[in-house]
C-alpha cells in the first residue's frame, strides 16, 4: 500500500494517521533534543576556547552516551525527564557560557580585570 506512494508520500500519511497531542510531544521531543545537542556543542567550544579540545569533546561524548544508553533502557516517564532535564541543564550551560564569554570579551576590550587586585 505504502510501496506505490513514495517515502515522501508514506511520511506525510504517518504524520497524518497521529493524534494531535501526538505530534506536540513528537514535537517537545525533538526540541529538547536539539536543546541537547546544542549544549554539547557549548561543551566542545569551552575546550576549544580553554586549550583543552579532546578533554571537552571526550567529555561531551560520554555525556551523550549516557543519555543515549539511559533512553534506551528505561520507560516512557524516564525517557521524558532525561530529555527535560537535558535540556534545561543544555539552555542553562548556554546561557551561563554566553555571559562569561562576554565578560571575557569586555576585560579584553578594555584590558582591566573586574577582579581587584
Amino acid at each position: 500500500m505504502c510501496q506505490s506512494q513514495g517515502v515522501l508520500a508514506c511520511v506525510l500519511n504517518g504524520m497524518a494517521e497521529l493524534f494531535p497531542e501526538q505530534m506536540l510531544a513528537v514535537a517537545l521531543e525533538r526540541l529538547f533534543a536539539m536543546m541537547f545537542h546544542i549544549g554539547l556543542t557549548f561543551v566542545v567550544m569551552q575546550g576549544i576556547r580553554t586549550g583543552k579540545k579532546l578533554r571537552f569533546w571526550l567529555l561531551a561524548v560520554l555525556i551523550h552516551a549516557a543519555v543515549d544508553f539511559s533512553l534506551v533502557v528505561q520507560n516512557a516517564l524516564v525517557i521524558w525527564t532525561v530529555l527535560v532535564l537535558f535540556g534545561l541543564l543544555s539552555l542553562g550551560l548556554s546561557l551561563s557560557l554566553r555571559k562569561k564569554w562576554r565578560s571575557e570579551e569586555s576585560v579584553k576590550e578594555t584590558g582591566k580585570s573586574k577582579i581587584p587586585q
